[in-house]
């Protein structure tokens, strides 16, 4: 078989289970509502606090990626002291961008290495970055999260 089979979105169900299997904290909000954070890997940390932004994990964190996206010069200013791989650079919460989680780091990745041949060049990782980050509000609204 030539190239590989489309993605597709499969069908889920939501337990019925309330509260959920693993739930570490449940939060009861105004007009009936109710928030669960379960936790079946126990990897998850939630933290409270009166002011987040004066809280020393929230201010170690580096821009968020839909509000404020990296320059292209300043791409190049940050991996020119890098060694690290690309994959694990986006991944950090502290260095370049916050809120890239693993698909998007390797959706970059994807899209550099189809158009670039496994070049990486800044120019080519910066519109890939940007291209990708750019299409999260609109998976957000296909999916209704």
């Amino acid at each position: 078989m030539i190239g590989s089979p489309i993605p597709t979105f499969m069908d889920f169900k939501i337990s019925a289970e309330w509260p959920p299997r693993f739930t570490k904290i449940l939060l009861f909000l105004e007009g009936g509502i109710e928030v669960a954070f379960a936790d079946p890997r126990r990897l998850g940390r939630i933290r409270f606090s009166a002011d987040p932004a004066l809280s020393t994990h929230i201010s170690k964190l580096a821009p968020d990626a839909l509000n404020e996206l990296i320059s292209a010069d300043d791409l190049a200013d940050a991996l020119s002291t890098i060694t690290a791989p690309i994959k694990a650079v986006l991944l950090d919460q502290d260095r370049l961008v916050s809120g890239v989680g693993n698909w998007i780091a390797d959706e970059v990745r994807r899209l550099v290495r189809r158009k670039y041949r496994n070049k990486y060049c800044l120019n080519c990782l910066h519109d890939s970055t940007v291209g990708v980050i750019g299409f999260v509000p609109a998976i957000r609204l296909a999916l209704k999260i």
